[in-house]
């Protein structure tokens, strides 16, 4: 496995190579090779880790070997050359990607070696993907998945999947797809996990636990459970501190395992070696196991019978939320404990980490405010690149946003920097900025970004300006575009709601004023941030099934892209707050409290498309940033609003 190294560019940069070391043609060999040893027709491959991480480093991604597409999401199936023929498939491995990633499957991969299966807003991964294999693959098919890299909901669905369609299913939990792919190297990391400052967050591993047992007891209506969770987020959340065991990740990479009594870390392989200093009170209640997960296991078993031989004997549930579990440990869990009761929606955790505490909210606050002033300055110094007439490329502006990232404090960035000119702006995540691609006077700059600071909570936030000296070199349909991606921003923002309203209705009220002019997005209104820049417990978007949590973290993220010209997408960030005594209780008793404070480009907006609420909003906003020193042209509102 590969050692994680740092760069210089941040305090705890992860330096992890970006590039996939062997072509995917030996990849899909060596997967073939083990296909035809074992007898399988396919193989289903994601880009997730053990712990269901978004963003993979390459060197342990098998999606990104097998296909060269380096997007964070989408997924797909290894055919063997004999499947592949009698399917009339020229690509071995048919890859599924959603709107946010269309231009950048096209451009990273292979016609010869994947082919690429495009889908809408409205279609979700597995509703593709799934679809396809319904539809193409002969009935009788030997399939393969890594439990490992494939969350319990996922196989679930695989699993009623191959019962309707008579596919031969076999789930590998012990490693040997991955052994099966030695170009994919793995992932170890030696950095000390830090335990948080109670200020920041207003937690501590005892109120978590107290918490988090009181709601699964309260929803199984018994004691005898064991609690599992294998993402590093919620590791990082229960532990209340911080490790950046990955790149853009501030979390912990460790398995989770809780029963009413007991608490067990689990450091796997990746890493074991990790210094893990607990404090003589975490001590009492938490034990720290390393290694084999069943090393975990077999611990929690033997801590069990030696308090209650009659309980560990008779288990009643293992549980956890399926939707934040692998496929492979609930079976190594019962397994161990000769348990079939299984509840796999048992969603505490991700309910409690998406109700932020009042001081992890004033941590946030503060967190957005230092990248606030660093974006701003970035942005302006574009501004000024194009009026001095000096050279600017889309590496030297991502350049540009971690130094001033670096100088308000930042431990870690939170995502790829996304820097995208003229036509690279419509890539929705293009998230290669390209040291040759200079900005050229009437162009378009997308800067998508964020970072971590000491607190240890993601910030995100995405603007676009014009190249150029003045709002004269702006294109009639730029103005367009950004107004009217702004309209839909700031709809959003007003918005008001109650606890129970679908976010699905918020996604449409944000996306109305884009659509009224003909305009869509395929992409979500917003997610959930917090511990990670992407968080279960809140969505806004068209398929959304989640309702609004109070003092979730969410952001707001309309945008227009046009193929082949330049995109717009304009992101704020905000938190779910009450509004106070309200006429209509029942659907407007909340709103959005905004946490960015970035002005616009003024030079991009077309004041005829702006109504009164519009002008009156934008002012405020602006005035506001204007005393935080974080505008970044002036607004002409300022002197009638």
């Amino acid at each position: 496995m590969s050692t994680m190294t740092q760069s210089d560019q941040l305090p705890l940069s992860h330096a992890p190579s970006q590039k996939l070391d062997a072509p995917v043609m030996h990849a899909q060999h060596a997967l073939e090779q083990w296909c035809l040893a074992h007898q399988i027709d396919a193989v289903l491959i994601t880009a997730q880790d053990a712990f269901l991480s978004e963003y993979t480093p390459l060197s342990a991604n098998f999606r990104s070997a097998l296909s060269g597409f380096s997007g964070s999401t989408g997924d797909g199936i290894f055919l063997t050359r004999e499947l592949a023929d009698k399917l009339s498939s020229r690509g071995r491995f048919q890859l599924f990607v959603d709107g946010r990633y269309h231009l950048q499957a096209d451009q990273e991969t292979q016609e010869a070696e994947v082919r690429v299966h495009k889908f809408g807003l409205a279609t979700g991964l597995d509703d593709a993907l799934f679809t396809w294999m319904r539809q193409s693959l002969p009935r009788g098919c030997k399939i393969a998945a890594d439990l490992q890299r494939l969350s319990w909901n996922r196989w679930r669905s695989l699993q009623a999947l191959a019962q309707e369609n008579n596919f031969a299913l076999v789930g590998d939990a012990s490693g040997e797809i991955a052994a099966a792919l030695p170009h994919v190297e793995g992932w170890r990391i030696n950095r000390p996990i830090d335990i948080l400052r109670d200020a920041y967050t207003g937690r501590s591993v005892e109120k978590n636990l107290l918490a988090l047992r009181a709601a699964i007891c309260k929803q199984l209506g018994h004691k005898n459970y064991i609690y599992a969770t294998c993402m590093s987020d919620d590791a990082a959340w229960l532990l209340n501190a911080r490790a950046y065991h990955l790149p853009q990740l501030s979390s912990v990479l460790a398995y989770t395992l809780i029963t009413d009594s007991q608490c067990i870390v689990h450091l796997p392989a990746e890493s074991e070696t990790c210094v893990f200093p607990l404090t003589a009170e975490m001590q009492q209640i938490i034990t720290v196991t390393r290694g084999p997960v069943r090393a975990a296991l077999e611990a929690l078993k033997t801590q069990s019978y030696s308090q209650s031989p009659t309980a560990a004997s008779t288990l009643q549930t293992v549980c956890f939320s399926g939707r934040s579990m692998n496929a492979a440990l609930p079976q190594l869990m019962c397994d161990t404990f000769k348990t079939l009761n299984i509840r796999d929606d048992v969603h505490a955790l991700e309910e409690q980490r998406a109700a932020k505490t009042p001081e992890e909210l004033n941590s946030i606050r503060r967190s957005f405010l230092r990248s606030s002033r660093a974006i701003a300055r970035t942005l302006r110094h574009a501004k000024q690149c194009a009026h001095n007439n000096l050279p600017l490329t889309e590496q030297d502006l991502s350049d540009k946003i971690k130094g001033e990232y670096k100088a308000e404090g930042a431990l870690e960035l939170s995502f790829k920097t996304i820097s995208g000119f003229a036509e690279n702006g419509a890539v929705i995540h293009y998230s290669t900025p390209n040291k040759n691609k200079n900005a050229r006077i009437g162009d378009l700059l997308l800067l998508d970004s964020g970072a971590y600071y000491e607190e240890g909570f993601a910030t995100d936030c995405t603007r676009v300006v014009l190249f150029g000296r003045s709002a004269d070199d702006a294109a009639k349909w730029q103005k367009e575009i950004y107004t009217l991606t702004l309209k839909s921003c700031l709809a959003g923002l007003r918005a008001r709601f109650n606890l129970t309203t679908p976010c699905r209705d918020i996604d449409a009220i944000a996306r109305a004023p884009i659509q009224s002019k003909g305009y869509d997005y395929a992409h979500g209104t917003g997610h959930g941030i917090g511990i990670h820049v992407h968080e279960n417990g809140i969505r806004l978007s068209p398929a959304s099934q989640y309702s609004f949590t109070e003092n979730a973290v969410v952001s707001v993220e309309p945008g227009i892209y046009l193929a082949g010209q330049g995109g717009v997408r304009i992101e704020n960030v905000a938190i779910i707050v009450p509004r106070g005594q309200s006429d209509s209780p029942r659907t407007d008793t909340h709103g959005f409290e905004n946490v960015v404070f970035v002005g616009y480009d003024w030079d991009l907006i077309d004041l005829d498309l702006l109504d009164e609420d519009d002008k009156s909003d934008l002012a405020a906003y602006e005035r506001k940033c204007q005393t935080l020193g974080t505008q970044v042209t002036d607004c002409p509102l300022l002197t009638s609003y």
